[in-house]
């Protein structure tokens, strides 16, 4: 196993660089590639897993395949390996720079989807008041103003309007410990972290095994989108 997670972190090392490059879509097949190893490997690594769906998650985002960035989003098949993913971001099976970077990601998928607006800036507003809470400990300028811009553009995304000053007051607050007014910028997420398993997380890390017979009822062959997609406003 320690042979095949070291190969696949060098993997995603390499869909990392083409990622930061612009290449997308390259960046994606490796990323799928991971996927496809893990699948036919019949045991998922979680860290591994996690660090896929947040690569991929951010490859349809940025080739403005939105539907099928929520349907990896949302998918809660207890047999997908999407929903393992998403389920390590979500439970510190990854460092927590990638937390970060997924809490960047879900703020941006909660502005785009179709929901009520207080809803969806509720849902913002949480996600980005933790990544600037964050941002503030470790003194980090560039995030907290990647941060703010963000976070006033997915307000106005929800409102499609002049924000509610209620919808707001949390966004001004982070504001002001912050000390300067932010511009708005176009929206943008943090550099992804490199795919380096520390020693010491094998503790915290789980390895799920997977019988042919659940495999077979992943749907993963790539190009599948998985999962049902969540409607999104036209762009």
């Amino acid at each position: 196993m320690d042979e095949m997670l070291s190969k696949l972190c060098d993997l995603g090392n390499e869909a990392n660089k083409l990622f930061a490059s612009g290449f997308h879509k390259e960046a994606e097949k490796k990323y799928l590639q991971i996927v496809s190893q893990i699948r036919n490997s019949k045991s998922m690594d979680s860290y591994l897993v996690s660090k896929s769906v947040l690569g991929l998650l951010l490859t349809a985002i940025k080739s403005q395949n939105f539907e099928r960035a929520i349907s990896i989003w949302v998918n809660h098949s207890a047999e997908s390996i999407f929903s393992v993913g998403i389920s390590g971001l979500e439970n510190a099976q990854t460092s927590v720079h990638d937390m970060l970077v997924y809490d960047f990601i879900c703020a941006y998928l909660h502005s785009i989807s179709v929901n009520k607006a207080q809803s969806s800036a509720k849902a913002v507003n949480l996600y980005m008041s933790r990544v600037c809470e964050h941002a503030l400990e470790l003194k980090d300028k560039k995030i907290m103003r990647l941060a703010l811009s963000n976070w006033k553009q997915h307000l106005r995304e929800v409102f499609n309007q002049s924000i509610p000053h209620g919808s707001a007051v949390e966004l001004i607050k982070y504001e002001k410990k912050f000390g300067e007014a932010v511009p708005v910028a176009n929206i943008d997420f943090p550099k992804l972290s490199d795919w380096q398993k520390p020693d010491d997380f094998r503790e915290m890390s789980k390895f799920i095994n997977l019988d042919e017979h659940k495999l077979k009822k992943m749907g993963l062959a790539l190009g599948n989108k998985g999962g049902t997609a969540r409607k999104i406003k036209s762009r």
